[in-house]
């Protein structure tokens, strides 16, 4: 949560709102963030000038835990409120992050770290997720406001980061692959079993076999663009 006001008693007030709101999620079936990454958490609930200096720290003092604290915060947007927050923070965070390479190159570094390849169970989360950090890397990259995914490779193909084909590639595969992993959650609750975001080549067509392959392919040759773009010899 994000605040405008520097004083106690709007802590006091936006710390209880945030309790009460991850309360009720919690009961109609969102779990909590095992990380406590949630708004009862008195840490991430704030004002402006207060994020602007956690994002200020996690790009110029980068490490690990700072590039997951940046892939947890940095797609915020607007839920309710005053979008005046949300921008002047987004602003600040590509102002920082333009005057630190060394931050873009670490963010591209993670991007390429995480290897696409079949196994034959497969976390679908994970090829996803390799998807999103490539799409954040290339937003901070050139400054892009979206927040979506499909949104972002959308602006770098007007950037011509990449061409048509590819961006027609990137938004099946990311379709294909939120599809896939839905499916297979669903399966999962109706068998009563605790849905998850694993899953099993076995019990793939081949023509879901084909398209993942398809999909593993496309994310590789991503990471390779990542690779060569930001010089990650």
């Amino acid at each position: 949560i994000i605040f405008s006001d520097e004083n106690q008693q709007s802590q006091d007030y936006f710390l209880k709102l945030g309790k009460i709101i991850t309360q009720y999620l919690d009961k109609i079936g969102y779990k909590l963030c095992e990380g406590n990454n949630i708004a009862s958490n008195n840490q991430w609930v704030k004002p402006l000038n207060v994020w602007k200096n956690y994002f200020s720290n996690w790009i110029n003092n980068g490490n690990a835990k700072n590039l997951l604290d940046i892939n947890i915060f940095f797609d915020i947007r607007t839920v309710y409120g005053n979008n005046d927050l949300t921008d002047k923070l987004t602003k600040h965070i590509f102002n920082e992050s333009s005057k630190n390479k060394a931050f873009l190159s670490l963010l591209a570094h993670n991007c390429v770290n995480s290897k696409a390849y079949l196994t034959q169970t497969l976390n679908l989360k994970k090829l996803i997720a390799i998807l999103v950090n490539i799409a954040r890397l290339y937003a901070l990259t050139y400054q892009i406001k979206e927040k979506s995914s499909i949104l972002r490779f959308q602006r770098i193909l007007e950037f011509k980061v990449i061409n048509d084909a590819t961006f027609s590639d990137l938004y099946e595969v990311f379709e294909f692959l939120n599809y896939l992993r839905l499916l297979n959650q669903t399966k999962k609750i109706l068998n009563n079993e605790l849905p998850d975001n694993t899953i099993a080549l076995s019990t793939l067509s081949d023509f879901k076999t084909y398209n993942l392959k398809y999909a593993v392919s496309v994310i590789s040759s991503m990471q390779n663009k990542v690779v060569h773009e930001f010089k990650l010899y």
